[in-house]
């Protein structure tokens, strides 16, 4: 195992998922600091092969990692080991790959049912809009920036992969909007944004070659649909202040979806 995967292995570790098994007792209160750090790096290890799909013997795992650590002599040889990660990675991308797959024939399954649901308008571009609340002020034009809440999603899922506002432990809405050039957006918004009223919110479906197409983006598989609901705040003046960066990440043209 080369430095680069030993690092990525041991300081990647997914968090703890809920419903699982019950976690098992904590390290005894009088270990050191350093002992306690080799609990914590053998819990990394473990969980991190375990969402990747790997599950190892643990005793021959154990073993192996005390060979290498202790510069004992190790059973197989450097090739065998090559070897080995070798098809364990290629087994672990395979997985993910037809992981994304799923995702994405679900969201698209789910943007046509959304299409056939009561109040979406088809577009002749391919996307489809529902007006949740239409508003008053002006219409942007493309060369416009954009004050917005948005939420997006992939269709069909109900957890966002970004938003710009929420719920915290209280119960209470919190999140600041975003400012964006509409001409940085993803295709489809660039295209329904400038038929929307300030003041008005609009749920989006999005098809995978109006979203983030074969390549894909943060938190979204290639050949995605994607569900957007975009609230148009404000039209800004161009040059008014600086453009909020997207955490959700960016189209081709560098703006948010």
């Amino acid at each position: 195992m080369n430095a680069a995967l030993l690092a990525a292995v041991l300081l990647s570790a997914p968090a703890p998922q809920e419903g699982g098994a019950a976690a098992g007792p904590a390290p005894p209160a009088e270990l050191t600091e350093p002992q306690k750090l080799s609990y914590a790096l053998g819990v990394n290890v473990g969980r991190s092969l375990l969402a990747d799909g790997l599950d190892p013997d643990p005793q021959l795992f154990l073993n192996g990692l005390r060979d290498a650590l202790t510069d004992a002599p190790v059973r197989l040889s450097d090739e065998e080991i090559a070897a080995l990660l070798a098809g364990a990675a290629e087994r672990v991308r395979k997985a993910e790959l037809a992981a994304a797959e799923k995702r994405a024939a679900a969201s698209r399954a789910a943007f046509e049912a959304l299409a056939e649901k009561p109040g979406f308008k088809p577009l002749s571009t391919g996307e489809v809009v529902r007006f949740d609340r239409t508003g008053e002020g002006p219409k942007p034009a493309p060369t416009d920036r954009l004050r917005v809440h948005y939420t997006a999603s992939l269709a069909g899922e109900e957890v966002p992969f970004f938003a710009t506002r929420g719920t915290n432990e209280a119960g209470e809405t919190v999140g600041e909007p975003i400012a964006a050039p509409l001409r940085g957006l993803l295709p489809g918004l660039r295209t329904v944004l400038p038929t929307v009223p300030v003041g008005s919110e609009v749920t989006v479906g999005l098809p995978p070659d109006r979203a983030y197409g074969p390549d894909g983006g943060p938190g979204v598989p290639p050949n995605a649909a994607l569900t957007v609901t975009v609230e148009l705040l404000d039209v800004l003046p161009a040059g008014s202040e600086e453009d909020a960066a997207d955490p959700a990440g960016t189209d081709e043209s560098g703006g948010a979806p």
